[in-house]
């Protein structure tokens, strides 16, 4: 990374991040359920390619200037950024440029009290569900 205190530098969402992730975000219309609905819509290679970005976007928030100020495992960034992403393209963008925003979400542990505004293991949920005995292709794995 040419600066190591804002991830930001190398990556911009406007031209990195397709619109069909954000429309299938509002799909699920911040309903857990209704977003399992949109993801067994999606074919084999739309489905891998929401799973890789939802995933490859939330580590973004393990990054300065997403790491607070305190304490915290990289896990909980990451789930917190799960839960950005979940509400929308624009609570994400305004999260984006206002990263002590993102340190008080983690504080008060969105991803946890709010639990059920999140689609953090949805679509990996229907992976499985659908393809029980194949990985992602070109996804890390647990």
């Amino acid at each position: 990374m040419v600066n190591d205190d804002d991830v930001r530098v190398e990556f911009d969402p406007e031209r990195e991040i397709p619109e069909w992730f954000w429309d299938r975000i509002d799909q699920g219309g911040h309903d857990p359920v209704r977003f399992l609905e949109v993801a067994r819509q999606m074919d084999r290679t739309a489905l891998a390619e929401l799973i890789r970005l939802f995933d490859e976007l939330a580590n973004l928030f393990v990054h300065p200037p997403f790491r607070p100020p305190f304490p915290t495992l990289d896990a909980y960034l990451e789930d917190t950024g799960y839960w950005v992403l979940s509400q929308g393209k624009d609570f994400f963008h305004r999260v984006w440029q206002d990263p002590a925003s993102f340190w008080d979400l983690k504080r008060r542990d969105v991803s946890v009290t709010l639990a059920e505004q999140s689609f953090q293991g949805i679509p990996d949920s229907v992976w499985a569900e659908r393809f029980p005995d194949e990985d992602v292709p070109g996804h890390r794995q647990a």
